[in-house]
């Protein structure tokens, strides 16, 4: 009774098993079931549809456009379509969109050209490049440019943008630095001095710039209880120093450049201050031009009265 017992769990185990595989209606399996030996292959009208050995499985085996494989060991993983390579995954874990030979973590290619990302490399937690794998350096195109983004790490905590030529040579390591304590941002440089938002290496040019002052603007130079200095005293200084007052002098401009916020206040400063001095000798120049003219005045009058005297007494006029 056992042994009867035994066997049919047995039978039943079997038949439940092999039931979860084959389709229930009519109860037969459509296509081929092939087993031989280390090859195990499903087919569908003579062609296999699903196809596994000792080295690799491939599901589409039977198609030579549209198909999944996978090659046993340090080997891809890949989807085809329409004979082309839509994904792959290495054996070291990179992943290709587009390419069966991905070079970074994540390649992404496409008519011709590429995109990148890459977690840890070349110093950096986690680069983005475009037109260049972030890991190899490899280019896509070699007839354009590359730029690639680069996150600090441990020690260098900013974020950096790159720029490539096409043959793979750094055009310019530090074309945009944005510095991940302070926030400031450097142009052709990686170099942001303490206390800057903003450090370009070069020239630069703009059609407009605003610059907003915290401090006073000098209009309290025309105030009423603004002590203007007195010409001499600006001359002794100006003789002394070599420079206006309040204004940097040459060695001053050499070693810490010009705060251009703080420069155009003092040469307002100064220019209002000059208004004062010309309408300061305008009323003198005024007031000397009336005095001229009142003594102009006086000494016609006294050609006059000495030109009366001289008709009675003609011999004043021979005395003189």
């Amino acid at each position: 009774m056992k042994k009867l017992i035994l066997f049919l769990t047995v039978a039943l185990s079997g038949y439940c098993s092999y039931a979860q595989y084959l389709p229930l209606s009519g109860g037969t399996l459509t296509g081929s079931l092939l087993v031989n030996g280390g090859y195990f292959a499903i087919q569908s009208s003579g062609s296999n549809i699903f196809a596994s050995g000792s080295t690799a499985a491939v599901i589409g085996a039977g198609l030579t456009t549209d198909y999944i494989s996978y090659v046993y060991g340090n080997n891809p993983f890949s989807i085809w379509t329409n004979s082309q390579s839509r994904l792959t995954i290495d054996g070291s874990g990179n992943v290709g969109i587009g390419t069966a030979s991905p070079g970074s973590d994540l390649t992404i290619a496409r008519n011709g050209t590429g995109v990148s990302i890459h977690t840890i490399g070349s110093g950096y937690f986690g680069t983005l490049a475009f037109n260049r794998e972030s890991a190899t350096g490899a280019i896509f195109n070699p007839s354009a440019n590359a730029f690639q983004i680069n996150n600090g790490n441990g020690t260098d905590k900013n974020l950096h943008i790159q720029v490539y030529s096409g043959s793979g040579s750094a055009v310019n390591p530090d074309a945009l630095t944005i510095d991940g304590t302070t926030s400031g941002v450097g142009i052709n440089t990686a170099y942001i001095p303490a206390g800057y938002q903003f450090a370009v290496n070069g020239n630069v040019i703009s059609t407009s710039m605003t610059v907003k002052l915290r401090g006073n603007w000098p209009d309290y130079v025309f105030k009423p209880q603004y002590k203007l200095p007195s010409l001499s005293t600006v001359k002794a200084y100006i003789d002394k120093n070599q420079h206006l007052p309040e204004m940097p002098s040459e060695r001053e401009v050499k070693s810490n450049g010009i705060n251009l916020g703080e420069i155009v206040k003092v040469q307002t400063k100064k220019i209002e201050e000059l208004t004062l001095y010309l309408i300061e000798k305008d009323k003198q120049l005024s007031d000397q031009q009336q005095n001229i003219k009142s003594q102009q005045a006086q000494i016609d009058e006294l050609r006059e009265q000495l030109k009366s005297i001289t008709r009675f007494h003609p011999q004043i006029g021979q005395h003189r």
